[in-house]
């Protein structure tokens, strides 16, 4: 009677097994039907050609075969011998595959950067400018800065190939460590095959095809954290590996702050704390609570006080500017999250259904309860973080939030040795499902179609993606491209040419008019750093400095990295009288471009209000190297040297200056030192 119930309830499984392997097939052709549905997860084929859709129809239906009881042992046989290679540790073996691993990563690597903001960070360490660092990245943005340093080549190739150096890097790294965590996870050979399977087919491993994005080198990092405090869980390793690997990570990005909740497992599985904790369970998990409520009235009150902490984060009922309807809940926010994970885990339904019957067993060994918690910080980040490229172009960094889920289920999976049999069909259909994306971001125009596609999507916030495409087209010498994407952002975007009508406004002194456009561009995004700063520059040429001071205050506050803001202030402090003011915001001017002529002029006439002679006379000169036509420079140089009663150097840089400069104070000023030495 037992062997009957059993046997039933397995083929009810299968059924349903079966049903959700079709649904996910049947998921990626619905695109065809809806395409421009917010599908972006799984809508991959529609760039693709119609022979990989074929291709894809046909091994799908192979993998959903092989679940059936006819063909599933022409599967089995064929797992079974590759899934010798993981019954015992085969460490040569799987470094090798590991390093053969890098052949196709290089030679297959994307060929053209344009998600996340891969074209940006390229642009950003092969220019021939200071790097701008992300206070979030700032570690990973070093380590690709310094490899290019060391490279032979410079520019844009050498940035590419710093990057694609990182990435490459990094995927090998990964693929030797995803064996090792398959090989602690499962209990045989064909169990650890099944847990490496899943983590290779995942959209994850485009991360590793030179992807430029500072999220790649986090997965070396990572995995070897969940490895190491798998180890240290089964009392096979200390606690400092696990530890290093986690540091290291949090250095090089700061996303892996909603990950440490998992090393609360770590302090309590052995040595004092685990003693602690069993010896006053009550105390402990009040500890905690306490540290929860404390860390969330933190947030809370940094959410609601601090605005550039608030914007990374997504809002909860009334959204922002310029998607007002992008929240917490709605329902755009909460479909980009079921695309990330149905790209991440191709086969998330059909896992889920498969482990469920596990689900509470979970909780009573170590290593789930550590895989829960990583899954937990994971699903915190995902929830409350804001994409704000949209989920589909910033899927990069919401990628690592699904590892510790797959890894979760797929133990949950092998609990039930029923499922064996359902290993090759489940692996060959998740390579089916996953392939499609990673051939378009590997194919240059369907990478670029795709690319297009996703900023037609999110079209409100999408101007600045779709300046980078046509940026990119420019220098690739598009020119026809190049047109048809100006005259989009011209038709999408009418704020783009709105400041510039308001600039030219205001210098003609319409100031008026250009107030009214510029209130016209708030009513559009009230968050624009560039609002902020044209309607400062409108106030700065009309005199007004007790507005136009907040206005550059808050675009340089918004916009860190904004040199036009930065000097805009520094000009706004210098007319308002306060000296004090003005030589920080020309300082970070300075970082970013050391050869602004309006920064070296900038910084020349501070150090001349603060009577600092030498110093005013250093940039003045820089000024002129820079420019030599650049008669103010001359008169700042000329009146330094005076002041430091270098008059050979003051006669010969003021002489200059006469040759060019307009009639005026300045002009008379000069004349007057002239004459003294007559």
């Amino acid at each position: 009677m037992a062997e009957e119930k059993i046997s039933a309830i397995s083929r009810s499984a299968i059924f349903y097994a079966i049903g959700i392997s079709v649904i996910l097939l049947l998921l990626r052709l619905l695109p065809f039907l809806l395409p421009h549905s917010r599908l972006w997860g799984i809508n991959h084929l529609l760039f693709l050609s119609e022979y990989f859709t074929y291709i894809t129809i046909v091994f799908g239906i192979l993998a959903i075969a092989l679940l059936m009881r006819p063909l599933h042992r022409i599967g089995d046989s064929i797992f079974e011998y590759i899934s010798g290679i993981l019954e015992h540790p085969r460490y040569m073996w799987w470094m090798a595959i590991a390093f053969g691993s890098l052949i196709p990563f290089w030679f297959l690597r994307m060929p053209t950067n344009m998600l996340g903001d891969g074209y940006t960070f390229i642009n950003n360490i092969g220019n021939d400018l200071p790097v701008m660092e992300k206070w979030s990245e700032v570690g990973a943005i070093k380590l690709v800065h310094a490899l290019y340093q060391l490279l032979p080549y410079s520019g844009l190739k050498g940035a590419e190939y710093a990057y694609a150096l990182v990435s490459v890097t990094s995927g090998g790294v990964t693929l030797f460590l995803f064996f090792l965590v398959a090989y602690e996870l499962g209990r045989d050979k064909t169990e650890r095959l099944f847990i490496l399977c899943l983590q290779i087919f995942s959209g994850w491993l485009l991360l590793f095809f030179g992807y430029a994005e500072n999220y790649p080198v986090l997965w070396p990092f990572m995995v070897g954290y969940i490895y190491f405090s798998i180890r240290y869980i089964k009392g096979q390793t200390s606690l400092v590996l696990p530890t290093l690997f986690l540091l290291i990570a949090l250095l090089l990005h700061v996303q892996i702050v909603f990950f440490l909740i998992s090393y609360l497992v770590l302090i309590t599985a052995h040595g004092y704390g685990a003693r602690f904790f069993h010896k006053n369970k009550g105390l402990s998990r009040g500890i905690l609570g306490l540290i929860a409520i404390i860390g969330g009235v933190l947030f809370v009150w940094r959410y609601q006080n601090v605005p550039d902490f608030q914007f990374h984060f997504m809002p909860l009922i009334n959204g922002r500017s310029p998607v007002p309807g992008y929240t917490l809940l709605s329902i755009s926010h909460l479909l980009d999250i079921v695309n990330e994970f149905l790209l991440i885990i191709p086969l998330l339904p059909l896992l889920i259904f498969m482990g469920w019957q596990n689900r509470k067993a979970i909780l009573k060994d170590g290593v789930d309860r550590f895989l829960s918690l990583f899954t937990l910080g994971g699903l915190i980040l995902i929830l409350i973080f804001d994409p704000k490229l949209g989920m589909g172009r910033d899927w990069d960094l919401f990628a690592l939030t699904g590892f510790g889920t797959l890894l979760l289920l797929a133990r949950m999976v092998i609990l039930s040795s029923r499922w064996k049999r359902f290993f090759p069909g489940a692996i060959l259909f998740s390579a089916v499902l996953f392939l499609p994306y990673l051939a378009t971001n590997l194919s240059y125009q369907p990478s670029l179609d795709y690319y297009k596609w996703l900023l037609n999507l999110d079209l409100a916030r999408a101007k600045p993606g779709f300046t980078t495409l046509r940026d990119y087209y420019h220098n690739t010498g598009d020119s026809a491209r190049v047109d048809s994407l100006q005259r989009e952002i011209a038709a999408n975007f009418p704020s783009a040419l709105m400041g510039p009508k308001a600039y030219n406004l205001a210098k003609a002194g319409r100031f008026g008019e250009a107030l009214a456009i510029i209130d016209s561009l708030f009513r559009i995004d009230p968050h624009a750093v560039e609002s902020y700063n044209l309607r400062g520059s409108v106030y700065l040429q009309m005199g007004n400095f007790e507005r136009a001071i907040p206005d550059f205050e808050y675009a340089v506050r918004f916009g860190q990295y904004n040199v036009q803001a930065l000097l805009n202030m520094a000009q706004a402090y210098q007319q308002a009288g306060r000296v004090d003011d003005v030589l920080k915001p020309l300082r970070q001017a300075q970082k970013l471009a050391p050869r602004s002529e309006r920064m070296l002029i900038g910084l020349s006439s501070a150090f001349f209000a603060r009577k600092q002679y030498d110093s005013a006379l250093v940039y003045a000169e820089k000024t002129i190297l820079e420019s030599p036509s650049h008669f103010q420079a001359y008169l700042a140089a000329g009146l330094s040297a005076y002041n430091l009663r270098d008059y050979v150097k003051a006669k010969a840089y003021l002489t200059r200056f006469l040759e060019s400069a307009p009639e005026g104070p300045e002009r008379n000023r000069a004349v007057e030192i002239m004459q003294q030495f007559e």
